[in-house]
């Protein structure tokens, strides 16, 4: 198992059948003390990881088990993300929580519980409740309202409020 860094992607035009639809990363592989090691390389992302992320890998005939039961031709398969590392006396590196795409719940109440102890004793109010459920909302459509006709013509707003009419009907001639 290894750490590395996101530096950049890979498009291929024509890939083999069963690497279709996977996002290859280019990953710089990295020490626990956060120092590059070796070079670079392509690693089949299962965890839907982003650019200059720190990530945790599994290599060689494993990185192909998260895909289970389609066998992708791969060495390197990203993981994981990694919100934080501790290593010998080395002071911890806390990386920012990933709040778009696919969300990171491992160890985010831990995380949370850290900022809003901050936020506190800086004299701010705790607002991450808001953030996280942002996040966890994003992406998903408000519900419309669609508007139907009674008997008269008027238009009535399907929200439940009752009231006929709509300032859009009244700009078109129709309603009060």
């Amino acid at each position: 198992m290894k750490i590395g860094k996101v530096v950049g992607t890979t498009v291929l035009s024509v890939a083999q059948e069963n690497l279709q639809g996977y996002k290859l990363l280019i990953v710089q592989p990295m020490g626990y003390d956060l120092v590059p090691r070796g070079e670079p390389f392509i690693s089949v992302d299962s965890v839907g990881a982003g650019f200059g992320e720190l990530v945790f890998m599994i290599t060689s005939s494993e990185s192909s088990i998260p895909f289970r039961p389609r066998i992708v031709p791969s060495d390197h398969c990203i993981v994981g993300i990694i919100d934080e590392i501790e290593y010998g006396r080395h002071t911890p590196v806390e990386l920012e929580p990933r709040l778009s795409g696919t969300l990171n719940i491992s160890g985010i109440q831990d995380l949370i519980k850290r900022r809003e102890q901050a936020e506190l004793a800086k004299g701010e109010g705790v607002n991450s409740g808001a953030v996280i459920s942002a996040a966890m909302n994003s992406g998903k459509k408000s519900p419309s309202k669609k508007k139907s006709s009674d008997k008269s013509g008027s238009e009535k707003s399907s929200s439940g409020n009752g009231l006929k009419g709509s300032s859009a009907g009244a700009r078109r001639g129709k309603g009060k």
